[in-house]
């Protein structure tokens, strides 16, 4: 027999003329004589059927298109989609075989995704179809050869590419850390019905949620700021509505949070909720500039991030920052002001402050909208969110909170605000309320002022005041407010 290669014997078009003839079920056999004719049989099996590559998963995962395309050197392709088809846990699973495979040429790949139809269930249950996931997933993750980022509702983690395929999906468990004694192997200490412990890549150990009913996966190969190569992993991106970054983000996670922000696609995001300090506010804006679908944002730090360049958010309906120490929380709100929708912007204080720039300055931010709406701006004040100590609410501090209300700047700045029709108040006293009466007479187009004042709180936890008396000490602040706010349609006030 003939050692030349067989596209040496006969010229390619000779070769493409015999295999048009060939029915699709003898195309294997031919397909297995050569590497060079693999390709052509399955070019010639693509071109006849009108497929395109992604769409080869779709078809019977025993056919030889699958093993043909695993005899490539290396597979060009940067994306791919797969959308596996119905057909019980059993056909899931050979079609993962034929994705492994082929994910082992394909090393320039950047992004992945697959889908499982959310009817298919038991797939999540079959122990044999998860193993082969894993296997996908890590495979798919050592071509990149870095850390994983891994991202599902209520977890958030980081793991080595070899580790993936080391979970047990099926159980609902990660890769689990080294027993504590070489002759037990009882997981309960790590294991719970609605958590496990799973080891980070820098080999700390955390807590997570359990990944349960998996329906898509979204594999991104991307880079760190710092151009190093890493993995982001994210299961259920679909069904996941709240993000939610903690203060207390795990040291394994830190470096690559700024990473994370700037690259995770969550189609049905609706709400942003950070309390962690230190975060890039590029990353930041490239969240939000990728999810059009949300509609508020919360920030608890002590100074959340100024963008860079003003966004207008198609979706965004409030914004809600929560300062921490004795520094306002500004900057967020200064550049998404112009966003069409907003309707509720929302400052919350802790504590006594000394500076009040930042807050001036997102205000000033916010009479840029000069355009009123058919309901208007609302405004959310809470100078009195009180600290608990010895079973104890302490507000005596915030009873002098508010003494920028009457300044020229502050009130200059209630002029411009023509955009805000609501304003809606926390507050620790009645003397508070007083001091920013002259604040509130200066907003120009109101409809309704209300107050809640937290008399009831300024005694122990167990001696609230009761309704009449607090009727008592609010009546005459009522009646003080209606005539000194003029400008505004509606006022009331209730004690809590």
């Amino acid at each position: 027999m003939s050692s030349r290669p067989l596209l040496e014997i006969l010229p390619v078009e000779l070769w493409e003329a015999v295999i048009q003839d060939l029915p699709d079920g003898e195309l294997e056999t031919f397909a297995e004589v050569s590497l060079g004719l693999n390709e052509l049989c399955i070019i010639h099996y693509m071109t006849r059927n009108n497929l395109k590559f992604d769409e080869l998963f779709r078809i019977s995962p025993e056919s030889y298109l699958m093993r043909g395309l695993a005899h490539y050197r290396e597979l060009g392709m940067e994306h791919l989609t797969v959308d596996f088809p119905k057909g019980g846990a059993s056909m899931q699973s050979a079609s993962l075989v034929a994705l492994q495979m082929v994910l082992a040429n394909a090393r320039q790949l950047r992004t992945l995704k697959i889908v499982f139809d959310k009817k298919e269930w038991q797939i999540n249950r079959d122990s044999a179809s998860m193993k082969v996931l894993c296997r996908v997933l890590s495979q798919a993750a050592r071509n990149v050869d870095g850390p994983v980022i891994v991202y599902y509702l209520h977890a958030f983690f980081t793991c080595r590419p070899r580790d993936i395929a080391r979970w047990d999906l099926a159980n609902m468990r990660l890769n689990p850390p080294p027993p504590q004694s070489v002759f037990s192997s009882d997981d309960s200490a790590a294991h719970s019905t609605w958590h496990t412990t799973t080891v980070c890549h820098d080999g700390t150990r955390v807590r997570v949620a359990q990944l349960r009913n998996i329906h898509a996966v979204d594999f991104q190969a991307i880079r760190t700021s710092a151009g190093k190569p890493c993995t982001l992993l994210v299961f259920n991106a679909a069904s996941i509505g709240e993000l939610t970054l903690p203060s207390e983000l795990e040291p394994s996670l830190r470096p690559y949070l700024d990473t994370f922000l700037a690259n995770v696609e969550l189609p049905e995001l609706r709400r942003l909720d950070i309390s962690i300090s230190k975060v890039d506010p590029n990353a930041i804006r490239s969240l939000l500039d990728r999810h059009p679908c949300l509609t508020r944002v919360e920030y608890t730090a002590k100074q959340p991030p100024a963008l860079p360049i003003t966004l207008s958010h198609p979706g965004l309906l409030a914004i809600h920052t929560h300062s921490e120490g004795k520094v306002l929380s500004g900057g967020l709100v200064a550049g998404l002001a112009l966003s069409p929708r907003l309707r509720t912007v929302g400052f919350h204080f802790e504590d006594t402050v000394a500076d009040v720039e930042p807050l001036l300055h997102d205000l000033k931010q916010l009479s840029r909208r000069t355009v009123v709406t058919q309901r208007g701006i609302e405004l959310n004040l809470s100078l009195a969110s009180g600290k608990a100590a010895a079973g104890r609410w302490s507000l005596s501090a915030f009873k002098s909170v508010v003494p920028w209300a009457d300044t020229a700047a502050f009130i200059q700045v209630a002029h411009d605000l023509v955009c805000v029709q609501d304003i809606r108040l926390t507050l620790a006293s009645v003397e508070a309320g007083q001091r920013i009466l002259p604040w509130l007479a200066a907003f120009p187009k109101l409809i309704e002022v209300s107050f809640n004042l937290l008399v009831g709180w300024q005694r122990s936890e167990f001696a609230h005041m009761k309704s009449d008396e607090k009727e008592r000490i609010t009546a005459p602040f009522l009646k003080e407010a209606k005539e000194r706010l003029r400008n505004a349609q509606f006022v009331s006030v209730k004690a809590s």
